[in-house]
């Protein structure tokens, strides 16, 4: 029977199970969210000196950051060459200046927790077709020319990229040296058991119900089902899954389900024959794919998405047919596992991290492209709340905007603004 939980825990030692929150205890800083954001934030205040509590509602890595594709990305989800049509070029070369550190910043904590070799280099950004071929070249010259990017490779002829990729299903193709793809819970459970060593206070199934600020100040109680937290800051980073706490920005964000196909091990002449670069792929279509090789040779292969909180019908046979289209012959090869989690878009699908008048800190909206992105957010965060708001001010003066509809009306608008965007893919 095929599993539904994602193939990565079988991958990595567990982690230890932390203690709930009982009763009243009192920290200089309550994050709440026990992923990528909150994990790394965490770690960096308790190693400037907080006295630092993480609630987790269910355990660590549950979300997003221990469901994702694997995908280690320098840049933003949109094109650079759009990021900086919004944005004007000195930002867009700051924020893609952190993008790269970012990267940076994820490798070095790989190494630090001796997992260097589970970084694997190389990202592909595949052409569906011919039309494609002119944002390729925008973008290469941009990043190139103007941002001073020396890891790119241009593949624009269809024999280029499938030698590359194994398949002839794309016409060309732009490779990222600079980025990669890790099991991404192998990353996360480093950086607890990182943070515990600096002194974080872990606490699982301990969800936040609500928050409540003291007059006067910011200090704050964060209240869970069994007790509470008084803190003297508040960090939100549980990204699509913290719709629980009624909060302002979350109208800035829209959380949308993603998919994923596990196969079974490959046998070595098949593994050698797909993807032989040994890179992780995304299309260009709205609705993506995305893909990459394990290093005990599973194919992992993502796509579809559902804004109703619902998985799609059938949907590990949709992934599969979307998969054999590209490489047909994994057409008989089993597969073990199909699981879902949530990523929070944001309208303008740039990062949402910033402070409310109150006070709080907050971080999320990566729209896919976050798995360096989030880490790194949280070490900006601390660092903020450190007093170093240098690289904080570069994400928080992006302009953003709610999604329009309301809570009743904003996911039925943006199904039918994707059913847009897909019906374009098709053409």
């Amino acid at each position: 029977m095929m599993k539904k939980t994602p193939i990565y825990h079988e991958q990595v030692q567990p982690l230890p199970d932390y203690p709930r929150l009982c009763g009243e205890q009192r920290f200089d800083v309550c994050v709440v969210g026990g992923g990528f954001t909150g994990l790394s934030a965490a770690l960096e205040l308790a190693k400037a000196g907080f006295r630092t509590a993480l609630l987790e509602a269910a355990q660590l890595g549950s979300g997003a950051s221990g469901r994702n594709g694997g995908q280690v990305l320098t840049g933003l989800a949109p094109a650079m060459v759009t990021v900086a049509r919004q944005l004007g070029h000195a930002h867009a070369q700051m924020l893609w200046d952190l993008s790269v550190a970012a990267v940076a910043t994820l490798r070095r904590g790989l190494a630090e927790a001796d997992m260097a070799d589970a970084f694997r280099p190389g990202f592909i950004l595949a052409a569906n077709r011919a039309a494609h071929r002119a944002e390729l070249v925008e973008e290469y010259n941009y990043l190139t020319d103007r941002l001073g990017y020396e890891a790119l490779e241009l593949l624009l002829q269809p024999e280029q990229i499938a030698a590359r990729l194994g398949t002839r299903r794309y016409v060309a193709g732009l490779v990222d040296h600079g980025s990669g793809h890790v099991n991404p819970l192998a990353y996360l459970n480093g950086l607890a058991r990182a943070a515990e060593k600096a002194g974080v206070t872990v606490f699982e199934q301990s969800a936040a119900c609500r928050f409540v600020h003291q007059p006067g100040g910011e200090e704050v109680n964060v209240y869970t089902d069994r007790g509470v937290v008084r803190a003297d800051r508040l960090l939100l980073c549980g990204n699509a899954y913290q719709r629980h706490l009624a909060t302002p920005m979350q109208a800035m964000i829209m959380p949308v389900g993603t998919y994923i196909l596990a196969t079974a091990p490959l046998p070595e002449a098949l593994a050698a024959e797909i993807l032989p670069s040994g890179v992780c792929v995304s299309d260009m279509n709205f609705v993506l794919d995305y893909f990459r090789m394990t290093p005990d040779r599973r194919m992992l292969f993502g796509g579809r998405v559902s804004y109703s909180g619902l998985p799609p019908v059938a949907v590990a046979h949709r992934l599969k047919r979307r998969m054999c289209a590209i490489f047909p012959a994994l057409d008989g090869v089993p597969l073990t596992h199909c699981w879902g989690g949530k990523v929070a878009i944001t309208r303008n699908r740039l990062p949402h991290i910033g402070r409310t008048p109150q006070g709080v800190y907050f971080a999320h909206g990566y729209s896919g492209h976050g798995l360096a992105l989030s880490g790194f957010a949280g070490q900006v965060i601390a660092k903020a709340i450190a007093g170093d708001l240098t690289q904080f001010d570069c994400f928080a003066r992006i302009d953003h905007r709610p999604f329009p509809g309301g809570g009743m009306m904003r996911a039925p608008l943006l199904a039918l603004g994707a059913l847009y965007y897909r019906l374009r893919d098709l053409l």
